[in-house]
């Protein structure tokens, strides 16, 4: 009996024993089967990413360049058609000129005559006929028409009539009258200034500014006859579409590319629209979250620009002036340009945030900013002050703007034959370096002495049939940004931790069972 206790303790121990033996086994195989599963899930799952990467690139490219041939298809057409004579009728207005050619429209003087001597003249924009049989130009056309008549203040260029004009041959051209304006675009007036050795300055440049401003409150706030809102947005801001007349009026020019409610044409799929050098960081990324506040963000680059002569974030290539776009580094002006104004340096500064949300409300905010530091330098800016350095800068040329307009205006006398004005500079893919005067000899010049010369920028021939650019997509790489590596392991330890909830029920379930 005494000898039979130990063999029955023994004998009780022993099945437990193997059942724990049995139980780390299990527990060891599926922390194997975990270790070598986790490996594949996320080797997987790059190779997917690399694979969507390049995928996307291809495509890209492919789109690229049916872009390019559709581009240089569309320059022949335009070699073909620029000798075309200019119409002698448009509506009702007899068209008395040329003014000059665009990207996507001819802008022509127009005269309306009626009784008692009466007489209007008018810029015609007329839709280009390499254009007018495609629809989205067409609907573009349509949509700056309807924007733009709706709007009525002293800043924004006016329009009188949306009219359709059909030829002998039964062609029929779609044409916009608006008002005719004698000056030159903002781009035009910082190039002849850097020409010239003259520099902007601040309180000027920040006056025209506010009245820029006021013109983008008034269109970011129009409505419709019932009161709603219609969520304006002009996408193209920037100095060539900003028109100074001689006599120192500041107005906004071009709304083709302007967003709206019942707007016609929509934008496509990875299409940018407006240059890319003005874009707000958002627009980089997405059209669906673009409001005022990007007009905003672009008049708050035209204004940095101005101030310090030189570009922002315009860079070599467009990929690189999107990254810039992107990344947003707004350097500090007045470490950059002695003597600039650190009270103007912090209203563009708030008008540049990243974040939209640490922008300006309203453009009203802005333009209020601008004039109160304008009054703050010492004299009152006025549009004859403005008119005044125009005539430092274009006599010349609008004194051959008046005699061009005196044949114009007579009836007597033929239309003139080419175009007026020669093709606009205000192309964004000049690059401006260092300040005006920097390195002049010229008394005029306020700016001081450069360690570095500025490249002089090459003019072109006009603007481009299309202006989209498509946004650029990264090739395919052997790492990951490490953005994307965080999300990885982050869907490497969901799956780990489905796993572990698989295993432990299953072990759970089999110690039950034992």
């Amino acid at each position: 009996m005494t000898a039979s206790a130990p063999s029955c303790g023994s004998s009780s121990r022993l099945p437990r024993v193997r059942s724990w033996s049995r139980r780390r086994d299990t527990v060891d195989v599926l922390g194997q089967i975990m270790r070598a599963m986790v490996p594949p899930i996320r080797s997987a799952r790059r190779d997917q990413i690399r694979t969507d990467r390049h995928d996307a690139s291809v495509r890209a490219d492919a789109i690229a360049a049916r872009l390019a041939s559709t581009l240089a298809e569309q320059d022949d057409k335009t070699e073909l058609v620029r000798g075309a004579q200019i119409p002698v009728k448009l509506g009702r207005y007899d068209v008395r000129g040329k003014l000059a050619d665009g990207g996507m429209a001819t802008v022509y003087a127009g005269r309306l005559a009626g009784p008692a001597g009466f007489e209007r003249l008018v810029a015609l924009k007329v839709i280009r006929p390499e254009f007018s049989s495609d629809k989205s130009f067409v609907n573009m056309f349509l949509d700056e028409a309807r924007i733009v008549a709706r709007l009525s203040h002293p800043n924004v260029v006016a329009i009188h009539e949306l009219g359709e004009h059909e030829n002998e041959e039964g062609n029929k051209r779609l044409f916009i009258a608006m008002e005719l304006l004698f000056g030159e675009s903002l781009w035009d007036i910082w190039w002849t200034s850097r020409q010239k050795h003259m520099k902007l300055q601040e309180d000027m440049v920040a006056w025209m500014g506010a009245r820029i401003a006021e013109g983008l409150h008034h269109a970011h706030e129009l409505k419709s006859a019932t009161g709603d809102p219609q969520n304006v947005v002009h996408r193209d801001i920037n100095p060539a579409n900003i028109f100074v007349t001689y006599d120192g009026q500041v107005k906004i020019i071009d709304f083709g590319l302007a967003k709206a409610k019942n707007r016609i044409s929509e934008t496509g799929f990875g299409v940018l629209k407006g240059k890319v050098a003005y874009m707000a960081p958002e627009q980089t990324k997405s059209s669906k979250d673009i409001d005022r506040r990007a007009d905003i963000f672009a008049l708050g680059v035209s204004l940095w620009e101005l101030t310090t002569d030189r570009r922002l974030f315009k860079r070599n290539s467009g990929v690189e002036t999107l990254s810039a776009v992107a990344e947003c580094v707004i350097p500090d002006p007045t470490s950059l340009v002695e003597g600039y104004s650190p009270t103007l340096w912090t209203i563009l500064e708030k008008a540049l945030q990243k974040n939209k949300e640490d922008r300006y409300a309203n453009a009203q905010e802005l333009a209020h900013a601008l004039d109160e530091f304008s009054r703050s330098q010492g004299r009152v800016v006025t549009s004859s002050t403005v008119a005044k350095y125009m005539e430092e800068l274009f006599g010349a040329q609008r004194d051959r703007y008046s005699e061009w307009i005196e044949v114009v205006s007579a009836q007597d006398k033929p239309a003139p034959e080419g175009a007026f004005r020669p093709p606009s500079t205000g192309d964004e893919n000049a690059v401006l370096v260092g300040e005006t005067g920097k390195d002049a000899s010229s008394p005029k010049s306020a700016a001081p002495k450069s360690q570095t010369p500025h490249p002089e920028p090459t003019k072109k021939s006009g603007p481009s049939a299309i202006s989209k650019l498509l946004a650029p997509l990264p090739p395919p790489v052997e790492g990951l940004p490490a953005e994307e590596e965080l999300k990885e392991t982050r869907r490497v330890w969901i799956w780990a931790a489905v796993f572990l909830v698989v295993g432990i029920a299953t072990v759970s379930w089999a110690l039950r069972n034992m």
